[in-house]
C-alpha cells in the first residue's frame, strides 16, 4: 500500500472517531446553540474534510522534510488536499455571492413594494403615517403586502374602497373605522 493511502486512512480514522467523539458527547451544545442536524452537518461534511485535508498538508511537509516520501506521495498528501481546499473555498465563496446577490434584490423588491403602495396610500389626505401598518413579505419570489388603515370614517372607507381596482398587485388592503362613527 502506497505511503500517501496509508496516511490518509490513518487520519481519516483518527478524525472520524474524534468528530464522533465529540458529536456522541454533544460537546458542541457548549459553544453553539445547534441542533443535533445542524451540529451533525457542520461537524462531518465540513470541519471533518477540512481537518483531514490540513493535517494531511501538514503531515506530508513534515514527512518530506525529514526525507521519509517520495515525490508522487508528496502530491497526493500535499498539492493535491491544497488544490481541494482551494477548489471549495472558490465554491463556497461564489455560492456565498450569489445567495448574496439573491437577497439583495430580495431587499430591493420589498423596498419598491413598499413605496409603491405607500405612495398609492398617499393620495388620499385622510391618511397618515400614524393609522397606516404596512407589513411587505415574500411569496414565491414576488412580494406581497397587507396593509391596515386604522380610524377611518365611512365616507373615508368607501373613497378608498372605489379606488380597490388600482391598488398596486399584491396588496390587500383592511380598514378599521373609528369608534362612534
Amino acid at each position: 500500500m502506497p505511503n500517501w493511502m496509508l496516511i490518509h486512512g490513518i487520519l481519516l480514522v483518527i478524525l472520524g472517531c474524534l468528530y464522533f467523539f465529540v458529536y456522541y458527547n454533544k460537546s458542541w451544545t457548549l459553544s453553539a446553540p445547534f441542533n443535533k442536524k445542524t451540529s451533525m452537518k457542520i461537524l462531518f461534511l465540513y470541519l471533518l474534510p477540512l481537518c483531514w485535508l490540513l493535517s494531511s498538508v501538514l503531515l506530508g511537509i513534515t514527512f518530506y522534510y525529514f526525507g521519509l516520501l517520495k515525490s508522487v506521495d508528496v502530491i497526493f498528501l500535499v498539492i493535491l488536499p491544497i488544490l481541494t481546499i482551494i477548489i471549495s473555498g472558490v465554491y463556497y465563496w461564489l455560492s456565498n455571492k450569489s445567495y448574496i446577490k439573491q437577497q439583495e434584490q430580495t431587499y430591493k423588491d420589498i423596498d419598491n413594494f413598499k413605496k409603491v403602495s405607500m405612495k398609492w396610500i398617499k393620495q388620499f389626505s385622510f391618511v397618515n403615517d400614524n393609522n397606516i401598518d404596512l407589513e411587505v413579505y415574500i411569496s414565491k419570489g414576488t412580494p406581497k403586502g397587507r396593509m391596515i388603515i386604522y380610524d377611518l370614517t365611512t365616507s373615508e372607507e368607501n373613497l378608498i374602497l372605489k379606488q380597490h381596482e388600482n391598488i398596486p398587485l399584491g396588496l390587500t388592503i383592511m380598514t378599521s373605522k373609528k369608534n362612534g362613527s
